[in-house]
C-alpha cells in the first residue's frame, strides 16, 4: 500500500480549487445572511425609537392640555366664588336700600299727617279770630260805656296779638314740616334710584354668574374626555386615530371646508362639506356619550384638528 504522502502526490490540482471556491462562496453567502439580519434589527430597533418618541410627544401634548384645563378650571372655580361674594353684597345693600325706603316713606306718612294737623289748627284760630272780631263789633254797637268799650278793645288787641304769635308759630312749623317732607322726598327719591341702580347691577352679576357657570361646565366636560390630535393628508390615505379610521376626501381652503369619510364601530360615516371648527358627533355600541371630530385649520391638501371621545 502507498502511504500517505503518496497519495497527496496524485491529488488533482482543480479539486482544490473547486473546493476553495465553495468555501469562499459559502463564507460570502453567511456574510450577506449577518448583514440582512442585521440591517433588520437596526430598522427594528430605529422604529421602535421613533414610536417611543411619537408616543412621547403624545403625552407630553396631553400632560400639557390637561394641566391648561386644570388651570382654567380652578380660575373659572374662583371668578364664581367671587361673583357669589359680590351677589350676596349687593343683594345685602338692595335689602338696606328697601329697608330705609320704607321708613322714609312711614316718616313721610307721619310729616303729612302732622302738616295736616297744623293746617286745621291753624284754620281753627283764624275762625275763632274772626268770630271774636264780630263779637267786639256788636257789642261796641250795644254799649254805650266808651270805658267798657275801651276795656274790650284792649282785650281784643291782646288776643289778637296772641293769635298772631300763635298763627306765627304755626306758619314756622308748617315750614319746617313742609321741608321736612322735601327732605325724605329727596331721600325717597335717592333710595329709588339706588334700588333701581343695584337691581342693574344685580342682574350684570346674575349674567356674570351663569356664564362662569357654563364655562365651568365646559371645563369639566373636557376634563371627562380624552383628546388625540391628528394630522390629515389628502393623499395619505387611511389613518387609525384611537379606535376610529379617518380619510381625508378633499378639502376647499377658500370657503374653509372639506370632506372626511369616518370608521367606526364597523360603520362608516361620509361626511361632505364639513365647515371648520364644525364638530362631528357619533356614537360607538356601548358608549353612551358621543365621539368628536372637530377640524380646526383646513389647507390646500391637508386638515388639522382631533378626536374627543368620553373617558371609561
Amino acid at each position: 500500500m502507498d502511504g500517505p504522502d503518496e497519495t497527496k502526490q496524485y491529488e488533482d490540482p482543480l479539486m482544490d480549487r473547486v473546493r476553495a471556491q465553495t468555501r469562499s462562496s459559502r463564507k460570502r453567502r453567511s456574510d450577506v445572511d449577518q448583514g440582512k439580519k442585521n440591517y433588520w434589527g437596526i430598522l427594528a430597533g430605529v422604529l421602535f425609537a421613533v414610536g417611543l418618541a411619537v408616543l412621547a410627544y403624545f403625552l407630553y401634548e396631553s400632560q400639557q392640555q390637561l394641566t391648561f384645563l386644570n388651570t382654567r378650571l380652578e380660575s373659572s372655580q374662583q371668578d364664581l366664588v367671587t361673583v357669589t361674594e359680590q351677589l350676596e353684597t349687593s343683594e345685602g345693600r338692595i335689602s338696606d336700600l328697601q329697608s330705609g325706603l320704607s321708613n322714609s316713606e312711614s316718616q313721610l306718612g307721619d310729616q303729612k299727617q302732622q302738616l295736616n294737623r297744623y293746617q286745621h289748627l291753624y284754620s281753627n284760630l283764624k275762625s275763632g279770630q274772626a268770630k271774636q272780631t264780630k263779637n267786639l263789633e256788636a257789642l261796641a254797637i250795644s254799649k254805650a260805656d266808651q270805658a267798657e268799650v275801651g276795656d274790650l278793645k284792649d282785650e281784643l288787641k291782646e288776643t289778637t296779638d296772641g293769635l298772631k304769635d300763635d298763627v306765627s308759630a304755626v306758619n314756622s312749623r308748617i315750614g319746617e314740616t313742609e321741608g321736612s317732607v322735601s327732605e325724605l322726598r329727596g331721600v325717597a327719591d335717592s333710595n329709588r334710584a339706588g334700588v333701581v341702580s343695584n337691581s342693574e347691577s344685580l342682574g350684570t352679576l346674575r349674567t356674570t354668574v351663569d356664564a362662569n357657570t357654563e364655562q365651568i361646565v365646559s371645563v369639566k366636560h373636557s376634563l371627562d374626555r380624552d383628546y388625540y390630535n391628528f394630522e390629515l393628508q389628502k393623499s395619505g390615505g387611511v389613518m387609525n386615530v384611537f379606535n376610529v379610521s379617518l380619510q381625508l376626501k378633499n378639502t376647499d381652503s377658500k370657503r374653509q371646508r372639506y370632506h372626511i369619510e369616518i370608521v367606526a364601530d364597523g360603520r362608516r360615516i361620509n361626511k361632505k362639506r364639513v365647515n371648520i371648527n364644525e364638530p362631528i358627533f357619533f356614537y360607538v355600541e356601548g358608549i353612551k356619550k358621543p365621539y368628536e371630530v372637530l377640524i380646526n385649520r383646513v389647507g390646500k391638501k391637508f386638515v388639522t384638528g382631533y378626536l374627543s371621545v368620553p373617558k371609561t
